[in-house]
């Protein structure tokens, strides 16, 4: 999978596990999903933090997510640009949020 578009539609989904593919954006592909609890993105090659910022605050129900072993988990303010975009989040890459 190189990326998301197939879940524009999607709009009743409350759990995604695409980890270990080869998606580098997910500009676009989330807004829609309100009711997603648990994202699951880890070893893709997700780079932009602007996607982050702006792609993650429609999902205001994420309480799991997962983007370990992406390039983005290195770029500066990473965790605490997530924190700030998703107030319901408990576990952020594998850990406690709380």
């Amino acid at each position: 999978v190189q990326d998301l578009n197939f879940l524009k539609s999607n709009l009743s989904l409350s759990e995604l596990y695409a980890g270990n593919n080869h998606i580098s954006s997910i500009t676009g592909c989330l807004e829609r999903l309100k009711n997603l609890k648990i994202l699951h993105l880890q070893n893709n090659q997700i780079s932009n933090l602007d996607d982050i910022k702006y792609e993650f605050r429609h999902l205001t129900a994420l309480e799991n997510l997962n983007l370990f072993d992406n390039p983005i988990t290195s770029a500066n303010g990473y965790k605490q640009i997530v924190i700030d975009t998703l107030p319901r989040l408990r576990v952020l890459d594998r850990k406690s949020n709380k």
